[in-house]
């Protein structure tokens, strides 16, 4: 996913998980106006926002130009006769179009489009419209320049004109990218309304003049809105392609707020050796256990999978070596299972000494796709019967072995 930003981004600062890909050294304002936030450029996606206190938030589900994202010009047929499609999703073939024009013809139309389904919304939100084209012209004499007019078509059939904008003169006769950009206050709209762009080709050479632009592949050309045209993960969706992610606004269909954490505040000194064991007498953690898609058994060792989806998970379990001797090669592994089968990325293990009163920890985090009847487990394995699992008595909350998992897509 890649959103491209026109504006000054706004963040909850309360917010901690980064929900969307931004431009690195893009600044973002507090809401409450006191600071400003810039992208962290060490990661190199864009995932997170952070202010020089470390702190994190993603970026919130308000309206401007923060959920910008590329419609691509497409060159088959809408639904509806006369248009070309746009869609969020760009063809794969390149193509090149051409139109020829002269001072005479004035603004003449070239070419029309219209989105697949209503906007569903009734106000258009402020900010910038940005067309970028591949074309060249054939001749750099006198002036020649694109004019992108976007419009609202109506369930009469009827069109609204909400305004139209030029690029500057095209003086390259090599394919280039002539970007342009229009800054449009807010526009009312119908909820059934589709929106559509009109491009037009305007000259001042009076013998005329060709202009080729690259429709589709590695050179198409897009443009941009401070709208969420809709699709699958916002209100409504293309209807040849699904597009993967392009609004912010649709991510909140597609996170999940449940979460779930248990541990073990008991040491654990009754220790299996060369198999595979349980990790056992767990407890939920109640103030970090929100929504209901994860829940642990009562058998205080199987954590329940509720729900379909996507989940992250994670952990850490502590090995302590309390007999007053060291201990010589010790092979300590942990992992997780899911319904018996071992998941990946969960698999942490050392072999090494452990001296007397010495302390280790294992830590593990990953993903998973988990279904609605799935039990997941947390297991460990040793060739060392004196083993503990719990860390030091000093630690205010000291735990043997700890599992959560948060629900982050759902399905």
């Amino acid at each position: 996913m890649a959103i491209k930003v026109a504006n000054v981004y706004t963040v909850d600062s309360e917010l901690e998980v980064a929900s969307v890909m931004v431009p690195q050294g893009a600044h973002v304002n507090k809401t409450d106006g006191s600071s400003s936030w810039v992208l962290n450029e060490s990661w190199d996606e864009g995932v997170v926002l952070q202010d020089v206190d470390k702190n994190r938030v993603r970026l919130s589900d308000s309206s401007g130009g923060g959920f910008i994202a590329n419609v691509y010009f497409r060159t088959d047929d809408s639904d509806v006769v006369g248009y070309s499609r746009i869609s969020y999703t760009n063809q794969n073939t390149e193509i090149e179009t051409s139109a020829t024009v002269s001072a005479s013809d004035g603004q003449k139309l070239v070419r029309t489009y219209l989105y697949d389904n209503a906007i569903e919304t009734t106000i258009l939100d402020a900010g910038a419209y940005i067309a970028n084209y591949r074309a060249k012209v054939s001749n750099k004499q006198g002036e020649t320049k694109l004019i992108f007019e976007a419009f609202l078509r109506h369930d009469d059939d009827t069109e609204t004109v909400l305004f139209s904008s030029s690029s500057d003169a095209i003086k390259n006769v090599d394919h280039k990218t002539i970007r342009h950009a229009s800054n449009q206050p807010q526009f009312s709209a119908g909820e059934t309304d589709r929106f559509g762009v009109n491009i037009y080709v305007q000259t001042t050479r009076t013998s005329g003049v060709e202009v080729n632009t690259i429709i589709g592949g590695e050179n198409a050309s897009y443009f941009s809105t401070p709208i969420a045209l809709r699709h699958e993960l916002t209100r409504n969706r293309d209807k040849a392609e699904s597009h993967p992610m392009a609004a912010i606004t649709g991510l909140s269909t597609a996170l999940s707020a449940s979460l779930f954490k248990a541990h073990r505040t008991t040491i654990d000194s009754d220790i299996t050796t060369n198999a595979w064991t349980d990790c056992t007498s767990l407890t939920a953690v109640s103030e970090e256990t929100v929504g209901s898609a994860i829940s642990l058994n009562a058998d205080g060792k199987t954590i329940d999978i509720n729900e379909d989806g996507y989940y992250h998970f994670g952990g850490c379990v502590h090995v302590e070596n309390n007999t007053g001797a060291g201990f010589i090669n010790v092979t300590v592994l942990i992992r997780l299972v899911g319904n018996g089968v071992e998941l990946r990325c969960s698999q942490r293990g050392y072999v090494q000494d452990i001296k007397n009163g010495g302390e280790n920890v294992l830590s593990y985090n990953g993903t998973a796709y988990l279904s609605a009847g799935d039990k997941v487990n947390l297991q460990y394995y040793t060739d060392e019967a004196t083993l503990d699992f719990y860390s030091n008595d000093s630690f205010e909350n000291s735990v043997a072995y700890t599992i959560w998992l948060i629900k982050i897509i759902n399905v």
